[in-house]
């Protein structure tokens, strides 16, 4: 068996010191994480300080994904000493045929498991958006097809072969049988696509029914729609991997692929958590969000228990009564619109929703009204 996995191109000499993708692959999973840990922190420090609304299981979701998401970037370190971002002919052996398959296992597998915390983290957000049966009952469906997607990734991952080693070990490979890589990976990745899609276009409709101008309705859907950036990045993935399974240089051209991947995974989690951060910038960079969102913005306003997004539906039940054209409609109004005195006396409640008094009524909630006013808130191994 020869030290090396390939010979040199064109017989050339092998270099002492060979080239290697390691800076820029650094650099750009260093950054991404930070900017992804960033921007859960900020979302951790207004739940609890800012809008004083606490914790909630969304919150946990997203978390879980940031902590694999630095697990990955740990598993990136040890993956580039035993192979990735060198040439292939600059690889040993020894290194590829184990480690290098065990690190990629790893990463597969923490890559997919993030994304798909990440994934239910935006869902359960929401449950918030509305009491309306249709959209609960898919927000749930959703939920569990991301779930068992996310399980039938990592189970095709680890039992690709047989024996089930082989699937870490190119040594067993001559003996086992294995289920093909790039079929299984395209029909994963489309999947994937799919489930991103699916999950962008869900709230659509409940914003589409808001009691308000075409510009504040397309402001709230570019908040759901950042994700759609993620849908662009999943898919330039996906187109890169047929040519990466045929590359004769596996260990190089991979390292385009792994950019991708903490793209995904972070930018992913920048999106689940930017509908929570507008509370911040409002009363830390009151002047940034003014313009965009036609208010005037009072940082004192964040003083009280809140929403975690700061946007908010008030709704009386007169104004209700007085509109029966516009029964399903919601009047939206930005978070700080509010007065302290309104926040102190608990106008505003812990909830991320879109509900008008009539979905609380006829959708599937009861319980007695003890206010005039109803406030609801809304918020790729290759082997």
């Amino acid at each position: 068996m020869s030290m090396y996995m390939a010979e040199p191109p064109n017989e050339a000499p092998r270099q002492p010191n060979p080239p290697t993708l390691h800076g820029e692959l650094t650099a750009s999973a260093v950054t991404l994480t930070v900017i992804a840990t960033i921007s859960v922190a900020m979302r951790i420090f207004t739940r609890a300080s800012v809008t004083q609304a606490g914790i909630s299981m969304d919150d946990y979701m997203v978390i879980i994904a940031l902590v694999l998401a630095i697990t990955l970037l740990g598993l990136n370190f040890e993956h580039m000493k035993v192979g990735l971002g060198y040439h292939f002919w600059d690889v040993k052996t020894v290194d590829f045929v184990l480690p290098f398959q065990v690190y990629t296992l790893c990463s597969t597998i923490v890559y997919a498991t993030s994304l798909i915390f990440t994934k239910i983290s935006i869902l359960l957000f929401y449950l918030r958006l509305s009491p309306q049966l249709w959209f609960r009952v898919a927000v749930w469906i959703l939920i569990g097809i991301t779930s068992c997607y996310g399980l039938m990734y990592n189970l095709l991952s680890i039992f690709a072969c047989k024996p089930i080693a082989a699937t870490w070990n190119l040594a067993l490979m001559p003996q086992a049988e294995c289920v093909g890589v790039l079929p299984k990976y395209m029909a994963l990745s489309i999947l994937n696509i799919v489930i991103d899609v699916l999950t962008l276009i869900l709230p659509i409709p409940v914003v589409w029914k808001l009691q308000m101008s075409l510009r504040q309705k397309l402001s709230i859907i570019l908040v759901f729609m950042t994700g759609g950036l993620v849908c662009i990045i999943a898919i330039r993935r996906t187109i890169l991997l047929k040519p990466l399974m045929a590359s004769a240089d596996y260990t190089w051209d991979a390292v385009e692929q792994f950019h991708w991947c903490f793209a995904e995974v972070d930018v992913a989690i920048v999106c689940a958590s930017a509908p929570a951060l507008k509370p911040f910038f409002v009363k830390y960079v009151p002047g940034l969000l003014s313009s965009r969102w036609g208010s005037s913005h009072d940082p004192k306003s964040y003083g009280g228990k809140s929403n975690p997004s700061g946007i908010h539906v008030l709704q009386t039940i007169s104004q209700q009564r007085t509109r029966k054209s516009n029964k399903n409609a919601y009047e939206l109004h930005s978070r700080d619109d509010l007065s302290e005195e309104e926040i102190k006396h608990g106008h505003v409640d812990d909830e991320a929703r879109l509900w008008n008094a009539r979905d609380m009524k006829h959708g599937g909630l009861h319980g007695p009204v003890t206010d005039s006013r109803q406030t609801v808130d809304i918020v790729g191994g290759r082997r």
